[in-house]
């Protein structure tokens, strides 16, 4: 699957949702590839939509993180947890992620809804 800015579009209604609870949402491959970013996510992330595109989202958690995302994001039902994501200066921070998985032709999507936690 091409990464695409436009693949949240086909979503909006559930994205929607999601936005106006302050959460920030992701399009991932079910190669754990970034196939889709919105501008927020470009901003707290701190990394330009192009860096973003085609990233390996594993790049996104701190290492504290790896074992309980990778138990979690691979579910195939939807499933809420707290993890820590990491910027591109290195900082990190704790969020709360929301999964939703979805199929796009033979392709699952997984739409990570993150939100920091203050």
């Amino acid at each position: 699957m091409k990464p695409s800015q436009s693949l949240l579009s086909n979503f909006e209604a559930e994205i929607a949702e999601y936005r106006q609870h302050g959460y920030i949402p992701l399009g991932l491959h079910q190669d754990s590839i970034v196939v889709s970013a919105t501008p927020e996510a470009v901003e707290e992330l701190g990394y330009s939509i192009e860096e973003l595109l085609g990233m390996n989202s594993w790049f996104l958690f701190d290492a504290s993180s790896f074992q309980e995302v990778a138990s979690k994001l691979f579910q195939k039902s939807s499933i809420e947890y707290n993890a820590v994501m990491k910027r591109k200066d290195g900082t990190t921070f704790n969020a709360h992620l929301s999964i939703l998985h979805t199929h796009i032709g033979d392709e699952t999507v997984r739409f990570v809804f993150y939100k920091v936690k203050l």
